[in-house]
């Protein structure tokens, strides 16, 4: 699930691919997709067009007017995963692989431009400021033969990739799953595993120093599913076994919505709306009313 840079469309991946136009309620594009297992959706900044990744590593751009193709890429052998896409300036499409790779394709075309190699490592959790000129990436050792998962690190990088500056922000975490970057608070938020801690922990990292701000960790959350964080830092919300869980600025639990098979959750860009996926269903809560949907444990759907 994922917003447009405009909070105009909302777009959300399953057994069709669906884009709504949030303030009409309604759908602008529902059609098949065009490879199988698609998993990840991104807009163009002018909410022209979208794309979408498949876990077999197919892309297909789509106009976001009526869904008609541009341009389709086959599934490449090296890059058969779940790896996030992302949207960058100048038509532009980011996407970090598991098998290592960080690659830039123009989306025209979809060409590659750069290509960076991480031996021995995995990326895939990866985000970015509104205006896409920084960006937080994180950088998974692979266990291979060692007993427990080695040190991960988390980088900030500014764009464009090979010419900006970069910055190893930590590299002491576990196994990153979710990132998210605030700028305006100077903070990212990391849902990792630590080698020696059950569960997953939510940590809220300094961007001026690396320090640790806050920290939580639970047995309840499933890892990166349904992870989201309000534009304005005072809500986190993230999947559970049963559905999605609010908590506060301070990492303290607020309340929790019930649903089968939580997946996506995403904050509208003026943080007005929250997105949230169920299997294929959705749906979309004014920010204002939060305490009382996570309240009680409804049902979402």
């Amino acid at each position: 699930m994922a917003f447009s840079s405009s909070g105009a469309l909302l777009g959300q991946v399953g057994r069709k691919i669906a884009v709504y136009r949030v303030r009409e309620r309604r759908i602008a594009v529902r059609s098949d997709w065009h490879y199988p297992h698609p998993a990840a959706i991104a807009f163009g900044l002018r909410d022209e067009w979208f794309a979408v990744r498949s876990t077999t590593g197919a892309i297909a751009v789509a106009s976001a007017e009526d869904g008609h193709p541009r341009d389709r890429l086959p599934p490449p052998s090296d890059s058969a995963d779940d790896s996030p896409l992302r949207t960058a300036p100048h038509d532009h499409l980011v996407e970090a692989c598991s098998s290592g790779t960080l690659r830039v394709r123009r989306v025209s075309g979809l060409a590659v431009e750069y290509v960076e190699q991480h031996p021995d490592h995995m990326l895939g959790a990866i985000d970015s400021t509104p205006d896409q000129s920084l960006w937080v990436i994180a950088v998974n050792r692979r266990q291979l033969d060692a007993p427990a998962q080695l040190p991960c690190r988390l980088e900030l990088r500014g764009w464009p990739f090979a010419t900006a500056n970069r910055r190893v922000l930590r590299e002491d975490l576990g196994f990153i799953y979710a990132v998210s970057i605030n700028r305006q608070h100077h903070t990212v938020a990391v849902v990792h595993r630590p080698a020696s801690t059950r569960g997953y922990t939510i940590t809220s990292i300094s961007t001026d120093n690396g320090a640790t701000l806050r920290e939580s960790t639970s047995t309840n959350w499933t890892s990166h599913q349904g992870f989201a964080w309000s534009p304005d830092a005072k809500h986190i919300v993230i999947g559970t076994g049963s559905g999605h869980a609010l908590l506060n600025a301070d990492l303290q639990p607020v309340g929790h919505l019930a649903g089968e098979y939580p997946s996506d959750a995403a904050f509208s860009p003026d943080g007005a709306l929250l997105a949230l996926g169920y299997w294929g269903r959705g749906i979309v809560i004014p920010t204002a009313d939060l305490r009382h949907w996570f309240a009680s444990d409804r049902a979402a759907v």
